[in-house]
């Protein structure tokens, strides 16, 4: 393939991802070189002071495209995003800085998005499978709906980021205390969570996941690791090192993996305590009094219209 056709692949066009600056002509359409462009991209619109403070070194240096594209590299942008950009699949050195630095100035006078451009939100939960663990089994999650992802044969059906597992028999007790926590940490949010969700990867098969290699999209998420600190201490998982991820299979080892699961930006609105196969409380991040009708526990098979009857949740 010639440099020109593949620099043509891989432009994405800002129509097609929802990149465009808003109302500013000419701009819909125009391509992004790269999708680990898109993604920093993605990630400022969803962070009012990064972009703010990406926008106020633009309007400073409007003749110096490349102060402004190294500061937004080497001091706006945080080193966990980037490395969160390789652990979704991507190549952080693939980000092209001028590219966005030449944006920000010309479109230094525009008005702030008012909102991150992704419109997925998590609307439903659904059911585990994988493998069984003990029917009581919990975890504390942020939950895709399902769809988003499509099913890997015989994988993961309910595709989620677990912020914490909390145990093969989660009594009443516990399973209340996990709720306080959980609504509490889903109120000291300033609200959704925006981010990316894609590639492939693994993780070494251990007893906890019955001798298997759990096979996860990467994900890119500001501001899951604020609410994974306030739950980590209900952490029951053999693995102290948390990475997020949507878990898409279990896979024998030496078995070939699941192809990667496209790029896509996802919104989380809840977080989400999970106990067997029938009970979840759903908590709306940011507090917001209108989804605390949400906030007790129910069946799991009423808040996503179908049976229950599927295998318990795993750990990762």
């Amino acid at each position: 393939m010639s440099i020109s056709e593949q620099a043509r692949d891989d432009t994405i066009t800002a129509q097609a991802v929802g990149l465009a600056f808003p109302d500013v002509p000419g701009f819909k359409g125009q391509g992004w070189s790269t999708q680990e462009t898109v993604m920093v991209v993605r990630w400022l619109f969803a962070n009012p002071a990064a972009w703010d403070q990406a926008m106020d070194v633009a309007r400073k240096y409007p003749e110096n495209p490349h102060t402004v594209a190294d500061t937004l590299h080497e001091t706006i942008v945080p080193r966990s995003e980037l490395d969160a950009i390789a652990t979704a699949g991507g190549d952080p050195a693939r980000v092209n800085w001028l590219e966005i630095g030449h944006e920000l100035i010309e479109r230094r006078d525009d008005p702030r998005p008012a909102e991150a451009p992704a419109t997925i939100a998590t609307q439903a939960v659904g059911l585990a499978s994988g493998y069984e663990l003990n029917p009581r089994s919990g975890m504390i999650s942020l939950d895709l709906p399902p769809g988003i992802i499509t099913p890997v044969p015989g994988g993961v059906s309910d595709h989620h980021v677990t912020i914490c597992y909390l145990g093969e028999d989660v009594d009443d007790e516990a399973f209340a205390q996990a709720c306080d926590r959980a609504r509490q940490a889903a109120t000291a949010m300033p609200g959704p969570l925006a981010g990316m969700v894609g590639g492939i990867g693994t993780f070494p098969a251990s007893d906890g996941s019955d001798g298997k290699v759990p096979a996860w999209a990467g994900v890119v998420l500001p501001g899951a690791e604020q609410i994974r600190a306030s739950l980590e201490d209900l952490s029951a998982s053999e693995h102290k090192d948390w990475k997020p991820h949507v878990t898409v299979a279990y896979t024998e080892p030496g078995e070939p993996l699941p192809a990667p699961v496209p790029q896509m930006q996802v919104v989380f609105t809840h977080l989400s305590v999970h106990r067997g196969e029938d009970e979840v409380a759903r908590f709306p991040l940011g507090g917001d009094p209108a989804g605390s009708a949400q906030a007790e526990p129910v069946s799991v098979s009423e808040q996503a219209g179908r049976p229950a009857g599927s295998p318990a949740l795993p750990q990762t």
